[in-house]
This record gives C-alpha cells, sequence and structure tokens, in this order.
C-alpha cells in the first residue's frame, strides 16, 4: 500500500522523536507499505526549520539530522507527474481550506493513495466532499 505522508506528520515527529509518529516512520509499518511524498514536503520543513529549533529547544544541526533520517524512509517523486486536470479536482476539494494541501490531496488522486495527516479540517472538508482519502495515525494503526 502506498501512502501519502504530509508535513505535518514529519514535523511532529521531528517535535517528538521517541513517540508513535517517529516510530512509524522509521519502519514499524510494514514492509509492504511505501511511504511517499512530493519535494514540497522538504520546502515546508525547512521553512519550519528555526520554529522547530526553538521548540525542540535543539540545534539547527539536530533538528537536520532528524529530517535526514525522516526523509531517507519517504520516497520523493515530482509532482509535475500529475495531470492538470487532477489538480484541477484537487482545487476544488481544498477550496476553503490552506491551499498547501493541494499538492497532498492531488498526489492521492493520482497514487489512488491515502494521505497520512494529522490535519482535521482538511479530513473533515474532503468528507464532506465525499472523499474519505486522509488517515489520522489511530487510523493507520488500525491498518498495519
Amino acid at each position: 500500500m502506498t501512502i501519502i505522508v504530509d508535513a505535518n506528520i514529519v514535523f511532529s515527529a521531528v517535535l517528538n522523536p521517541t513517540r508513535q509518529i517517529s516510530s512509524l516512520l522509521l519502519g514499524i509499518i510494514r514492509s509492504d507499505f511505501i511511504l511517499i511524498s512530493p519535494p514540497f514536503l522538504k520546502q515546508e520543513l525547512r521553512k519550519h526549520r528555526q520554529r522547530l529549533v526553538d521548540i525542540t529547544e535543539g540545534s539547527v544541526e539536530v533538528i537536520e539530522e532528524l529530517m535526514q533520517v525522516y526523509y531517507k524512509r519517504i520516497m520523493f517523486y515530482n509532482e509535475e507527474i500529475i495531470p492538470q486536470e487532477i489538480w484541477n479536482h484537487s482545487d476544488i476539494f481544498t477550496k476553503g481550506v490552506d491551499i498547501k494541501d493541494s499538492v497532498s490531496v492531488a498526489s492521492s488522486l493520482f497514487f489512488h493513495s491515502p494521505i497520512w495527516s494529522g490535519d482535521t479540517t482538511l479530513k473533515k472538508r474532503l468528507q464532506s466532499k465525499g472523499r474519505d482519502m486522509l488517515l489520522n495515525t489511530q487510523e493507520l494503526l488500525e491498518i498495519i
């Protein structure tokens, strides 16, 4: 099973490297699960790197090292492979929520895969549109 990893999952893992999300990213997920994400995930985390340093009271080096460890578990793909038609559908589903969510939703539509995310606003929005494509960590645990 392929799973789209949302940036907030890696963000949470960096904040709490000894917690469940981190463990899942580091390999407790079954071997037939493939974690993927667009490079946008790296851009988002890079953008918030100083915030992660401030919250954890760690160093930039430690935060970077943690991010690299998690990145090794995720296959990154070029979102340019996603056809414009799918982007158009994604924009419809994410209208009214964070525009950045369009990348994850387009990826989910293209790969026919769920999004692993803690974004409850996006989950509610997608469900209101008849789409149940987002798994929170608890739901992911139930299927592994």
